[in-house]
């Protein structure tokens, strides 16, 4: 079985917005993430690091924007359309600094896929 090497992470700082969205205390939020992404980067990852973007308090669930299996990426359509604003940046982002193969977007209007939606099995 081939092993997984992953070299590039994209995250997005804790938005200070975030505070009265979730029971999510932001500054003990902001030192985990700062750990978090810090471990990444001495695991020896790439780390792109968005700032925070306050009219966009959901925007640090980074991960639900797109899925990339295989080096092809797949940009979703949260259900959430405050959010498709992030996946605008985050399609860009993905274009310029990973330069992957493919980059799909879903097509039907009806869809919708958060990418936490989607468990990745390694097959």
């Amino acid at each position: 079985m081939s092993t997984l090497r992953y070299t590039h992470a994209i995250v997005a700082r804790v938005p200070r917005s975030l505070n009265g969205k979730f029971e999510i205390k932001v500054d003990e939020a902001r030192r985990q993430h700062e750990s978090f992404v810090a471990l990444l980067r001495d695991l020896g990852l790439d780390v792109i690091e968005l700032p925070p973007d306050e009219d966009l308090p959901e925007s640090v669930f980074i991960e639900d924007t797109a899925v990339i299996v295989n080096g092809i990426v797949l940009i979703t359509k949260p259900g959430n359309i405050q959010r498709h604003k992030e996946v605008d940046t985050v399609r860009a982002i993905i274009k310029k600094e990973l330069r992957p193969p493919q980059v799909l977007d879903i097509e039907d209007e009806e869809a919708k896929l958060d990418g936490s939606d989607v468990l990745f099995t390694g097959k």
